[in-house]
């Protein structure tokens, strides 16, 4: 979740694992599995250069993806806890 929020906030920047990585502090290998869900799930774009950024490929994942952003913003803690 805190990965795909971090790509939403900066959707022009290109991430790699390692970058995100960083910015969550976190494990590579957990970013890596995470933006690689991210794409399978239709959310995050990927490049040849395994740059990834927020790029739902529909408006379903689009909306998808925002509604559960909105709602983690407005209701982190209820989220966190279910």
């Amino acid at each position: 979740l805190e990965v795909l929020l971090a790509l939403a906030r900066e959707p022009d920047r290109d991430w790699t694992a390692a970058g995100i990585a960083g910015h969550l502090k976190i494990a590579e290998r957990a970013a890596q599995d995470a933006l690689d869900r991210l794409r399978e799930r239709g959310v995050v774009q990927v490049s040849p250069a395994a740059l990834h950024r927020w790029g739902p490929v529909g408006e379903r994942e689009r909306g998808h993806a925002e509604r559960i952003l909105d709602f983690y913003e407005r209701r982190r803690i209820d989220l966190i806890n279910y």
